[in-house]
């Protein structure tokens, strides 16, 4: 036991790799092997082992003391809502309106970009949904007479136009609507009034 320990408190330094501090203390192995970790600042409690590290220090480069890293001051969250933003003032080709639930619009787009074919839908906003460059109204109108429900992304290359008819169509103008979404509607046996 006696040998073993002497050579654990007198290292040899003639291995020039990582692997020179296995005969070291586990505290000082793991700062060995911790690039950036031994720090002169902080010495070794041991005396022997605060010298080996210190001719380590002038022999070797790679174990010379390295600042810890320091975070970015902008994390991917806000980094990612500037390149929306961004995207968001490339896509307005139009001014969009505050278009709310219970308003009827009148919504101009196109089938296809490289057709100039367009399609005129107007309709109930039944409601609204605010992601960024992913915002959309759902949208009742009555095409040939049949009831649908379209869901339109307000920041589509194909949305050329968007308009509000009347707002608070709903109740005719008199009183305001008091939900956000108008899903109650599409359950009633009473039809969804539209714009005509």
């Amino acid at each position: 036991g006696a040998p073993r320990a002497a050579a654990r408190s007198s290292p040899a330094r003639s291995v020039p790799c990582r692997r020179i501090g296995t005969r070291l203390p586990i505290s000082t192995r793991l700062r060995l092997n911790t690039p950036g970790s031994l720090n002169p600042h902080r010495p070794a409690k041991n005396p022997v082992t605060q010298k080996f590290i210190q001719e380590l220090h002038d022999e070797y480069d790679w174990l010379k003391y390295r600042p810890a890293f320091k975070r970015p001051r902008k994390k991917g969250a806000s980094i990612l809502q500037v390149l929306e933003k961004e995207e968001l003032e490339r896509r307005t080709t139009y001014e969009v309106p505050n278009a709310q639930a219970g308003d009827a619009v009148h919504i101009t787009l196109l089938y296809e970009i490289d057709e100039p074919q367009i399609d005129n839908c107007k309709g109930l906003v039944l409601g609204r949904t605010n992601k960024g460059v992913n915002s959309s109204l759902l949208l009742y109108c009555v095409v040939a007479n049949t009831p649908i429900v379209r869901r339109i992304p307000l920041y589509s290359p194909l949305v050329k136009d968007v308009k509000i008819l009347y707002k608070n169509f709903l109740h005719k103008g008199k009183k305001r609507v008091r939900r956000s979404k108008l899903y109650y509607l599409l359950d009633r046996d009473a039809p969804v009034p539209a714009p005509k």
